[in-house]
């Protein structure tokens, strides 16, 4: 990669469509943190964590005893900076931003990001400079991003990593990659625990609700 030390950029990395995978997830956070320390390491810059949308699964059980919560809990441990909260409603969305350290996004919610003296606006209709993702196709095959004055629209990328460098404050697009998803990865050990705790913790809930159930039929 070249030199930027005279010419500040932002780098993104952002994923979308993991369908409550979790299973997956420890190998994308090792990856994750692979290539946010590389970066790092070769200079000092900031690194702005995404996920687009798609994390949830409706034929996941642990979607569906936790009315899609789970998987976010399992990003916020991954250290993701906002997500695109398609699975939750805004109520639930306003409710559970209380317990998790990552902003969840909707289209009519822009949040703000910032690092050092650079601020960045994320969300459809945030302000410029913002990071954005697609509400609707790719202008050409391929793509993962565009930019327009001043905003950079990121286009989910299905089963792989998504790597941007932008030029500050314009955002215009440095470089972009996509990185394939990789079971060869060691898993992050720690996001291993965490998917257990969560899936434990969602299977506890739903013993508790079915007890609760029989019990009111049983007092009818």
């Amino acid at each position: 990669m070249s030199d930027h030390s005279s010419s500040p950029s932002l780098m993104i990395l952002f994923t979308a469509y993991l369908r409550a995978n979790f299973e997956l997830m420890p190998h994308v956070s090792a990856m994750i943190q692979r290539m946010r320390s590389a970066l790092v390491a070769e200079n000092p810059r900031p690194i702005l964590i995404l996920d687009l949308g798609g994390a949830w699964n409706e034929e996941s059980w642990e979607c569906q005893v936790t009315e899609n919560r789970a998987p976010y809990l399992v990003l916020d441990a991954m250290s993701y900076a906002a997500v695109n909260a398609d699975g939750l409603a805004v109520e639930d969305i306003m409710g559970m931003q209380e317990t998790v350290q990552m902003r969840l996004l909707e289209n009519t919610m822009p949040a703000r990001w910032k690092w050092r003296d650079m601020t960045v606006y994320l969300g459809p209709h945030a302000a410029a400079p913002a990071v954005t993702w697609a509400l609707d196709d790719p202008p050409f095959d391929g793509a993962i991003g565009v930019t327009e004055n001043g905003c950079l629209r990121l286009y989910p990328q299905t089963g792989a990593l998504g790597f941007v460098e932008a030029a500050w404050p314009s955002l215009e697009i440095i470089q972009a990659k996509t990185i394939p998803l990789s079971w060869d990865i060691r898993p992050d050990p720690s996001i291993v625990a965490c998917v257990e705790f969560v899936q434990r913790e969602a299977k506890s809930y739903a013993e508790r609700n079915s007890r609760s159930q029989n019990q009111e039929e049983a007092d009818e």
